[in-house]
This record gives C-alpha cells, sequence and structure tokens, in this order.
C-alpha cells in the first residue's frame, strides 16, 4: 500500500475526522489495532485506510503520541465507495459461492438462487424465482419446514438434516441452515438458506472411512506379519526415512524399533549403508524391484561375527507415484555357513578324484588343475556369476576323472593312438559322467564332463551333440581343455606353444567353438592372463 500521511493520536477524532468525507467505520480490530477507512478530503477520491497501532480500537480513546498511518488502498480492496458497488460485489459473492443459496420471502417465495442451487435441484434461476419453495419440500418434511420458519420469523437461526425434492422427481438427502434476513431497519424481511448435499458428503466421509478400514487392516496385517515371520520387514519414505520396521530388522541394528523409527537409514545403518544406497535411489527413481542382493556385515550387537543376508527391495506405490521403499531381509548366515562347509567337503571329494586320475597317468599331472583355472578365468571375463563359475573350475578339475576306465598303456603310450586305442579314449567322458552322477553338486558337474568334448556342429563325442544343445559351462571347458592340452607336453607330442593353440580356437569359432567363449579368450590373452607354456616332461 501506498502511504500518503500520518498524524498524530494527540489530533482528536473530531479533528482526524474533518480530513476525511465520513466517520471511521472500524473494519479489522485484530492485533491490537483498529482499521477504519474513509476518502481524505486533501486526497479526493483516494479511497483510504486509518491504521491505528497500538492504541485503543476505539478512535475516540486515542491518546497523544499514537500514531496513524494513512495508506491508499488497492483497487478492489475493503469497502466500496457506493451502495452500489458493495450491492454488485455481494450479489457475485453468493453467486459464486460452492454451496446452494437462496433467499425467499417471509411467504416462501423464492427471490434469490444461485448457480450452485441450479447445480443441486436442477431448476435454472429463470424456473423457480417468484415460485414457492414448497416445490422441493416432500410432503412427509412440510411440518419440520413450517416449524423451521416459525423459529427464523424469532430470529432463530435453524440447522437440519432433511430432504428435499430435485426437478427430475430424486429424493435427496441435504443440511440446511436457514437464517433471518433484517432490513437496514431491523425488520425481518426474508431468509436465507444454505444448502449442502448430503450424498457428496456422506460419499466422501465414507471413502475416508474405507480409506482409514483398509488401512487399518493393511497396519494389523503387518504387524501379525511382522511379529511372525521370520524375516525382517519394513519400508521407508522417499527420503528414505524408516516409517514401518519389525522386530526382527531391528535386531539386525541392534536396537528397538522405537529407537529407530524416523531414522534415515543411513543413520540406521552406517556401516552398510554405502553398499546398499544405489540400490535403493534404483527402486525409488527407476520404479523397480531389486530382489536377492546378498549383503554381508556384523550385527551392532555382535561386533566381529560376521552375518550374511539375502536383502530385496520394492518399490511402494501411493497415488500413481513410488512413495517409498519396502524392504525384505533374510538372515542366511547359517544357510551359508552350510554351503560353505559343504562346499569344503566338494572340493575334498574333488581333489581326491583329481589325484586318483593324475597318479594313473603322470604326463597329465596339473592338466586339470591348469584347465579349471582358465575355465575359471573365462567365465569371470563373460561376467557369470562367482557360484556359476566356481561350478564350471570343479568340473574341469575332474573332467578326465573317466580316464581311470580307460587301459594305462594307453594314456601313457608315445606315439599316435591307432584308431581302436583312440575309441577306447574317447569313452573316458563317458566313464566320468557314469562315476559322477550319483553325487550331488550344486551345479551340473556330471553333465559338463559328459560334454566337454562336443563340438557346435555336431563332430564332438560321445553324443555329437550341436549348437545349443552343449551347456555353457561344457563349452568354456572345451575351449579351456584344447588350449592347455596343446601347449602342454604329452607322450605323443611336444607342447605345440600358447600361440599354436590360440590359432586354432580362433579357427574354431563359431564352428567348434562357442564364439563368445573364444572372444573372452581372446580378452584374456591380450591383458596376459591366459596359461603359459608347459614343456616340462612327465612327473616321476
Amino acid at each position: 500500500m501506498k502511504i500518503l500521511g500520518s498524524f498524530h493520536g494527540s489530533t482528536t477524532t473530531e479533528r482526524a475526522e474533518r480530513q476525511v468525507d465520513c466517520p471511521y467505520t472500524d473494519l479489522d480490530t485484530s492485533r491490537g489495532s483498529c482499521r477504519a477507512e474513509a476518502h481524505m478530503k486533501e486526497h479526493p477520491g483516494k479511497l483510504l485506510s486509518h491504521v491505528l497501532s497500538d492504541v485503543p480500537l476505539d478512535p475516540s480513546d486515542l491518546q497523544p503520541g499514537s500514531r496513524v498511518m494513512l495508506e491508499e488502498l488497492p483497487a478492489g480492496f475493503g469497502m466500496f465507495p457506493s451502495k452500489e458497488g458493495a450491492l454488485s460485489f455481494g450479489t457475485s459473492l453468493l453467486e459464486s459461492c460452492a454451496y446452494a443459496v437462496m433467499g425467499k420471502a417471509l411467504d416462501g417465495t423464492v427471490v434469490f438462487w444461485n448457480r450452485a442451487a441450479e447445480a443441486l435441484y436442477g431448476y435454472r434461476a429463470e424456473e423457480i424465482l417468484a415460485k414457492n419453495v414448497a416445490v422441493l419440500v416432500p410432503t412427509d418434511r412440510a411440518e419440520e419446514v413450517r416449524i423451521a420458519l416459525a423459529q427464523v420469523r424469532e430470529g432463530i437461526t435453524v440447522h437440519l438434516k432433511t430432504a428435499r425434492f430435485r426437478k427430475d422427481g430424486e429424493r435427496i438427502q441435504v443440511f440446511v441452515t436457514i437464517s433471518p434476513i433484517h432490513a437496514p431497519g431491523g425488520a425481518l424481511i426474508g431468509a436465507c438458506t444454505i444448502t449442502h448435499d448430503l450424498g457428496e458428503i456422506d460419499s466422501y466421509v465414507e471413502d475416508v472411512r474405507e480409506s482409514e478400514r483398509k488401512s487399518s487392516q493393511v497396519q494389523g496385517l503387518m504387524d501379525v506379519v511382522g511379529m511372525n515371520a521370520p524375516v525382517g520387514l519394513g519400508y521407508t519414505d522417499r527420503d528414505f526415512r524408516i516409517v514401518y520396521m519389525n522386530e526382527n530388522l531391528a535386531a539386525i541394528n541392534g536396537a528397538s524399533v522405537e529407537q529407530l523409527l524416523g531414522r534415515t537409514v543411513e543413520e540406521a545403518v552406517p556401516a552398510i549403508w554405502p553398499k546398499v544406497e544405489a540400490v535403493y535411489r534404483k527402486v525409488l527413481e527407476e520404479d523397480v524391484s531389486v530382489v536377492n542382493l546378498e549383503v554381508e556385515g556384523e550385527l551392532v550387537s555382535q561386533p566381529g561375527q560376521r552375518r550374511h543376508w539375502l536383502c530385496s527391495y520394492y518399490p511402494l506405490h501411493h497415488g500413481g507415484e513410488v512413495s517409498g521403499v519396502g524392504i525384505i531381509v533374510v538372515d542366511v548366515t547359517e544357510r551359508w555357513q552350510a554351503d560353505q562347509s559343504r562346499l569344503g567337503m566338494v572340493d575334498d571329494i574333488v581333489n581326491m578324484l583329481a589325484a586318483t586320475v593324475e597318479i594313473r597317468d603322470p604326463y597329465t599331472s596339473g592338466h586339470q588343475h591348469r584347465v579349471a583355472e582358465l575355465a575359471r578365468a573365462i567365465a569371470k571375463e563373460m561376467a557369470l556369476s562367482e557360484d556359476t563359475a566356481k561350478g564350471i573350475s570343479v568340473a574341469a578339475s575332474i573332467h578326465d576323472i573317466g580316464k581311470v576306465g580307460v587301459p594305462v598303456e594307453i594314456l601313457v603310450k608315445p606315439g599316435r593312438l591307432n584308431a581302436p586305442e583312440f575309441e577306447l579314449i574317447k569313452l573316458h567322458s563317458h566313464f566320468g559322467y557314469e562315476m559322477l552322477k550319483g553325487i550331488t553338486f550344486p551345479w551340473p558337474v556330471a553333465e559338463m564332463v559328459l560334454q566337454h568334448h562336443e563340438r557346435l556342429d555336431g563332430s564332438g563325442y560321445p553324443r555329437g551333440l550341436e549348437g545349443e544343445k552343449i551347456i555353457l559351462g561344457a563349452k568354456i571347458l572345451a575351449v579351456a581343455d584344447v588350449v592347455e592340452a596343446m601347449s602342454a607336453h604329452r607322450p605323443y607330442h611336444s607342447s605345440l606353444g600358447i600361440d599354436a593353440a590360440i590359432e586354432e580356437i580362433c579357427r574354431g569359432r563359431g564352428t567348434l567353438y562357442e564364439p563368445q567363449v573364444v572372444d573372452a579368450l581372446l580378452r584374456l590373452q591380450k591383458e596376459g592372463h591366459v596359461l603359459e607354456e608347459t614343456t616340462s616332461a612327465p612327473a616321476k
């Protein structure tokens, strides 16, 4: 507002009013001040606001030292410079009201009808004005209306939950407020009725109640599941602040649920947060789930003891948007320890079997071990999982176990084998399969051993498998086996060298050997990770 002038409280009300066209009219008496407005004679046509600060609210009680600021009001603010303007504003105000507003004379004749009333009752203003309000009232509510109007004539405002008719005959439930209308002199001239559609209100209330019931049911289910499930359950908001968690999830952090609610995941588990922050953000920003992520760490309550968890993260939705992250955590420490123990036993068995072969065939001493190392390196270069790479390595460590079924004189025979002898050698993959198929490995070890001499074009043995019928582990094992065999000393040939072995593999890329496996081998060679040539004589 623009400050036009001021005067001190020593100015009497009479003197102050001589500066304006009309007496003060109080508009705002909040916060210990009085706001009045008038036209100032020195600024004709200007509508002013006199703000009396820190003085009694009655301008006649101004004390010396009080200061009155004269401010120009913005257009459309406060009182109107004319009664016509004020009347126009009031009419527009009633027309814009979201509730049905009806004005009626004391005899019930409708004299005002706003747009919300048209929408509620179905009558246009020109259809209802000058008609009696009785057209809206069901006969079983007529006495109720008569009593209400009698109260209004006595100056009482009436509130009713009642029924009315729409133009189309539909009976609707409404809540009405009927207030007396007085003329400026105080005489009662009519009544104002404001109507609320209870159908809409009841529907909204019922929707809210239904939502609350469902939320209560979901929360109750969460509480029951949370208390009884042997897993950690929880969810966060978009800021990764913990909104809900059960006791199992809280126990991982060595705290109670009450201590952790409201804290961020970073605050709750600072040691683990760097490992999972990217996952939380991926779930929230990309609206995707991340399932069975392996996380390891220490319990706050048990420092020094490593625990292993499988964690799954899910986007939670509300209003069509991701509102947070749901968390399921399973403690798999005991299972992990059992798996490690079982894998230890597998390693012991594999080492024993590998040693058995190499005792009978000293010329291939260390061959299986070197093939296993190369096969595992290829698997990891192909971005296979650590578990898959481990399984391929195990199969490679005993891929020639079937040679225990081949006469030793053939295994150590110098020079080339004749056709019948070679046919006996070819049986070793089948013999190995028969020996291993009864052992429960966590990987298809027996099948990899059986297939490691198969080739993509079907020219391999023992079954002449082609293409995708050969499992990936066997394809990797085949390449590693050829490379190591060609680069190592044999009774029937000296080492041909790594270069010759790589050349052979490249020549068979796509026909004999899986292209992806060959490409991984070449990358390893470029990085200097392929086996070095083995030219030593057989161990004695």
